[in-house]
């Protein structure tokens, strides 16, 4: 939950949005609670409680883009730029393989940079895709710290909470990719081709 942006605010609120029993016993000058407020140091007063809250998002911060023939990334930075608050669909990263060269090429892009230490929360992530598969298997796929949590033969639109638990921010990375490619003289017909759009990648403890 938020603070109130205005009137009354009382000890117990700030309990409660720091997740405390009610009745915790501290001062506005605790480190934790200076941390709530925005004010590190100096005077502090409740009215510098007004619309805050406890809820943290961290999205990645940097981005490295594992490139082949045929396909493309647009966008890479669109996943983190400027967004800020809840989860937030308006710009997003596209992962592209179209059907050139060898069949099981792979367009992806790795994202990390999510900040330093453990956490308690929940991995969210927003995407979409157009697949085009004429028996090769195209596939969509996300992967966290080298394990797939999402994998689609087809079109999908979708936002979920992938990973609920402890987090380790210095070490997060999310990996997608998109296939693409022929299998023979394209004549043949057995081509496949992606494009994913990631959305966004947001943590929230």
């Amino acid at each position: 939950m938020t603070l109130p942006a205005s009137g009354t605010i009382s000890m117990s609120n700030i309990n409660t949005e720091m997740g405390r029993a009610s009745n915790y016993q501290f001062s506005l000058n605790d480190s934790d609670v200076r941390a709530l407020a925005g004010v590190p140091s100096g005077t502090i007063s409740l009215s510098n409680f007004y619309g805050k809250s406890n809820i943290h998002y961290v999205r990645p911060s940097t981005y490295s883009i594992t490139s082949v023939t045929g396909g493309s990334v647009t966008n890479p930075t669109a996943i983190y730029a400027g967004k800020t608050g809840p989860l937030n669909t308006s710009a997003y990263t596209t992962v592209a393989h179209g059907a050139l060269g060898l069949v099981d090429q792979q367009e992806g892009i790795t994202y990390s940079g999510f900040g330093s230490g453990t956490v308690t929360g929940s991995l969210w992530i927003s995407a979409s895709g157009s697949l085009s598969d004429a028996g090769l298997g195209a596939i969509s796929n996300i992967q966290i710290n080298g394990g797939t949590v999402y994998t689609s033969p087809d079109s999908f639109s979708w936002t979920t909470n992938v990973y609920t638990g402890s987090i380790n921010l210095s070490t997060l990375s999310v990996y997608s990719y998109a296939t693409g490619g022929h299998n023979g003289p394209l004549e043949d017909g057995d081509t496949c081709t992606s494009t994913f759009d990631l959305k966004d990648i947001l943590v929230i403890y």
